[in-house]
C-alpha cells in the first residue's frame, strides 16, 4: 500500500469516528491535516509574506469541516482535498479583503453539489500538486544538500521544506536572534530568496 493511500484511509477512518461521536476524533483530524495543508498552501502561495494568513485560512477550513462533517462525501474525493480546496478559497478571500478592505467580497464557495474534490486536475486543483511525499522530499533534500556546501544553508533548506515560516527559527540558525524583528525578517528573506534562486539554477541536477 502506498503512503498516500494509507494516509487517506487513516483520515477517512477518523472521519467516520467523528461522525460516530468519538471525543478525540476532531483533535486527531486537525493534528493530522493542519501541517500538510499549511505546507501545501505555503508552496502554492509562496508570494504570501504573512504566514498568519495561511494559518488562519487553514484553521477556517478545518473548523468548517468539523462543524459540518456530513458535507464531506468520500465518494467524491479525499477529505484532505475537500479541506484543501476550502482553505485555498478562504485564503483567496482573505487576500482579496486585505488588498481592498472597502470591497465586500463573498466567500469563494465551492460548488458543493457539482464539484469533485479528488485528483481530477481538469475539475479541481489537487493538494497533491503542492505536496511531495516523504520519500521524494528526502531524495530532493539529499541531492540538493550535495550542491549546498554550507551547513547553515542546509539547515535553512530543511526548515523551508518542512513548511516552516517562523522567522525566529531561521534567525536562530543564522545567529541573528539578537537583532530587531525587522532586521531578522530582512536577513531571513535574503537567505531564503538566495536558496530559492539556487534551486532554480540547479533544477536539472536536482530533479531527474
Amino acid at each position: 500500500m502506498s503512503a498516500s493511500k494509507e494516509f487517506n484511509e487513516k483520515v477517512v477512518a477518523l472521519h467516520y469516528d467523528l461522525l460516530a461521536g468519538h471525543p478525540v476524533a476532531s483533535a486527531q483530524i486537525a493534528e493530522l491535516l493542519l501541517p500538510k495543508i499549511i505546507l501545501a498552501l505555503t508552496r502554492k502561495f509562496s508570494n504570501v509574506a504573512d504566514e498568519h494568513l495561511i494559518q488562519i485560512a487553514t484553521h477556517n477550513a478545518i473548523l468548517y469541516y468539523l462543524k459540518s462533517p456530513n458535507k464531506f462525501d468520500a465518494n467524491r474525493g479525499s477529505l484532505i482535498n475537500f479541506i484543501w480546496l476550502r482553505a485555498r478559497s478562504s485564503l483567496l478571500n482573505i487576500l482579496s479583503s486585505k488588498e481592498n478592505p472597502l470591497k465586500r467580497k463573498e466567500f469563494v464557495e465551492l460548488e458543493e453539489v457539482h464539484s469533485v474534490y479528488g485528483n481530477e486536475e481538469s475539475q479541481n486543483e489537487s493538494i497533491e500538486a503542492f505536496l511531495i511525499d516523504n520519500e521524494q522530499d528526502n531524495l530532493f533534500y539529499k541531492r540538493l544538500s550535495v550542491l549546498l556546501p554550507d551547513q547553515i544553508d542546509r539547515n535553512i533548506l530543511e526548515l523551508m521544506m518542512n513548511g516552516e515560516r517562523n522567522t525566529v527559527l531561521f534567525a536562530a540558525i543564522l545567529g541573528i536572534a539578537d537583532k530587531s524583528l525587522e532586521e531578522q525578517c530582512s536577513c531571513v528573506k535574503k537567505h531564503k530568496d538566495r536558496i530559492k534562486k539556487f534551486i532554480q539554477r540547479h533544477r536539472a541536477e536536482i530533479i531527474e
